[in-house]
Parts: structure tokens; C-alpha cells; sequence
């Protein structure tokens, strides 16, 4: 039997298991298997299927589209890379790596869990940008991708501790329950021991009584050379009070943008005379430097701890909060439609573009 079904042909070496086990939506695991098969319909692949086309890469015009060069050697690959705080230790990988398999086989088995995830679902973005490039002639920025594949995860991850939760306590999670997950709902069960997770909000929520709330988000556009940012204030009935949207120049890090929107949105509420206000953004980094501060010189490090000064001298008792992306919505609109860097924009009526997004988060 085993000469007449003999499939040794067929065998790649490889840790698969590495790709397998990854905690990523099913189709970022089948992509990375293609693409280490040797499978992916790349341009330098398409002519041996009988398929007339350039061999130019679709997304830089300018080089051989192989496997190796999408994901790690075009400019705008090495964008994304230089973008997660990851292209040293993949230049690293490269360097010792003779396929695009081994590459990504090194990256999943040398880095940590989170890293690793993240490096899949880059992948994965950096293919669908590509193809969006082919298709929809759709040219997405660097911003965009990592963007992308951040959501991608955290609506993975979130939808399948929702599961685990619903299935621990036996019933469905129904649409109007809290918006916040408690330590205990937010455990992920392992084979020794559960882990708590920090708790996870998904859907807005008012402020306490007699307190205002200052969502805050940023954007970024590398055609405009802008980073653009949506500030939003509402009350405890979840009322809209102001909005506002500004621009900076240059485009710069998510993480130094996203200071940036605290920083405006700390000096904006401070010129508004309000008391009482807590701020919430998306961004884990400014969140955890807000609280505990650090001994960072660079521009981010500037930059929170002229947030923390401002906040302590003027405001008491208010506090920097983190809400998922969907919880925030709101600011990521408003700072998203940010289209002129002429002048800074305030909004004492609600913006068309958000005001199906505040009558729903006040239900």
C-alpha cells in the first residue's frame, strides 16, 4: 500500500505546528500554510498556471513579485515592519534565512505568543492589501495595514472570550448585558491555571454621575503628511456636549500620534473650563504610560509626560482610561473624517458623521 499511495512528494519540512497552533482567525492560518507550501498565485508564480502578467511586484511596480519579496523586501512591507516595531528583528531573520518558509517558521517559533500573532495577522494584512491593489486598485498605507490587522486580532480574541465566557456560565451573552467583562468573566482557561485578563469594554459607556467623558482617537495619512484627531465630550446621560477635530504635521508613530491626541484633547477640555472630565482612548501605550509613568527621552516619552503634568495641575480626581476600538468608535469617525489641516474645527451641535453613532451609544 505504501508504494501504490506513496506521498512523500508532497511532504515540505517545516513546524507546522507553529503556524497551527497560532490563536488567529482560520484564514491567516490557511495563508501562512499557502504561502510555506510554496502556493501562493504570486506574479512570478501566475506564468507556470498559464496566466499572461507582468511579473512586476503589484505593489511597488518595480521588482520580481515572489513570496519574498511581498511580505519582507518590498518598500511597502518594510513600511508595515518598521511600523509594529518589528522590521530589526525580521531584517535579523532574513538574514539568516534562505526561503520565505523559513523565515516566517524562525519569526513564529523565536518570538513570544503576542508577537507571533501579530506577525501572522501582518501577513496576512500585507496579502490583502495586495490583492486590493490588483483588484480595486486600492493603494492602502502603511497605517492602514497594521490598522488592519490589530482589528482583525482583537475582534479574534474578543469574540472568542466572549465564547468561553458564555459557554462557562452556560448562557448566551445577551445584547444589553454590561459592556465591561469582569476579572473573573475575563479569565482564559489553561490547562494548569486561569489566567485573568484585564477587563475588556466593547461597547461605550456613560460617565458616573455628574462627570463628563472625553473620547479621543488619531488618525494618519502618509498622502497628506497629516496626522488628524477626533476629540468628543459627553455627559452622564450620554448626551453630546462638544466635538472636536484638528490636524498635525508630520505624519509620525501610532504611538506618538496617539500621545498627541491626549495632549490636545488635555488642553482643549482645560481651555473649556470643564471639571470633572476622564478621557478614554484606544491605545494600550499611552494608557499604561499615563499611569505609571517612565524613563523615556523620546518624543513619546515627551510628550505623556507633559500629559501627566497638564492633567495633575488642572484637572482633580480625572482619570486616562482604555476602551477596545469599538467602544471608541465615536473619535476614530471623527478623526478619520478630519479632512482640511487649515484650522482646528469645534462642534457645539453633533457632526453628521456621528450622529447615528451617539443616539445608538445613548440606548
Amino acid at each position: 500500500m505504501e508504494n501504490i499511495a506513496d506521498n512523500s512528494h508532497l511532504y515540505r519540512t517545516g513546524n507546522w505546528g507553529s503556524i497551527w497552533n497560532l490563536k488567529v482567525p482560520p484564514k491567516v492560518k490557511n495563508l501562512l500554510w499557502i504561502i510555506c507550501r510554496g502556493c501562493l498565485p504570486t506574479r512570478a508564480r501566475l506564468p507556470d498556471k498559464g496566466v499572461n502578467c507582468t511579473s512586476l511586484c503589484a505593489m511597488c511596480d518595480e521588482s520580481y513579485e515572489d513570496t519574498s519579496h511581498v511580505f519582507f523586501d518590498c518598500p511597502r512591507a518594510r513600511i508595515v515592519w518598521q511600523q509594529s516595531l518589528l522590521l530589526s528583528k525580521v531584517i535579523s531573520v532574513m538574514q539568516k534565512s534562505n526561503t520565505t518558509a523559513e523565515i516566517i517558521f524562525t519569526l513564529l517559533q523565536e518570538l513570544p505568543q503576542g508577537q507571533a500573532e501579530q506577525i501572522a495577522t501582518l501577513l496576512w494584512s500585507v496579502w490583502k492589501s495586495r490583492n486590493l491593489r490588483v483588484w480595486e486598485n486600492v493603494t492602502d498605507t502603511g497605517q492602514v495595514i497594521v490598522e488592519r490587522a490589530k482589528q482583525l486580532l482583537q475582534n479574534w480574541n474578543f469574540a472568542n472570550c466572549t465564547k468561553q465566557i458564555s459557554g462557562a456560565a452556560g448562557t448566551a451573552v445577551a445584547p444589553h448585558t454590561t459592556a465591561v467583562m469582569t476579572d473573573s468573566a475575563a479569565a482564559v482557561m489553561t490547562d494548569s491555571a486561569a489566567t485573568v485578563a484585564l477587563p475588556v469594554q466593547c461597547k461605550w459607556l456613560k460617565p458616573h454621575q455628574g462627570r463628563l467623558k472625553c473620547n479621543v482617537d488619531a488618525s494618519f495619512s502618509e498622502t497628506l503628511n497629516c496626522v488628524g484627531f477626533g476629540l468628543c465630550i459627553r455627559d452622564e446621560y450620554g448626551n453630546f456636549t462638544k466635538a472636536k477635530t484638528l490636524w498635525s504635521i508630520p505624519v509620525c508613530s501610532s504611538d506618538v500620534g496617539e500621545a498627541l491626541g491626549l495632549y490636545h484633547a488635555i488642553q482643549w477640555v482645560r481651555e473649556l473650563q470643564l471639571s470633572s472630565v476622564d478621557f478614554e482612548l484606544d491605545a494600550k501605550k499611552v494608557l499604561d504610560y499615563f499611569n505609571k509613568g517612565g524613563n523615556d527621552i523620546s518624543e513619546f516619552g515627551v510628550i505623556m509626560d507633559e500629559c501627566r503634568k497638564n492633567c495633575n495641575d488642572c484637572f482633580e480626581n480625572s482619570k486616562v482610561e482604555f476602551s477596545r476600538r469599538q467602544a471608541n468608535v465615536v473619535a476614530h469617525t471623527l478623526a478619520r473624517e478630519t479632512i482640511s489641516p487649515a484650522s482646528p474645527h469645534v462642534f457645539d451641535d453633533v457632526p453628521l458623521c456621528i450622529s447615528t453613532l451617539i443616539f445608538n451609544e445613548k440606548l
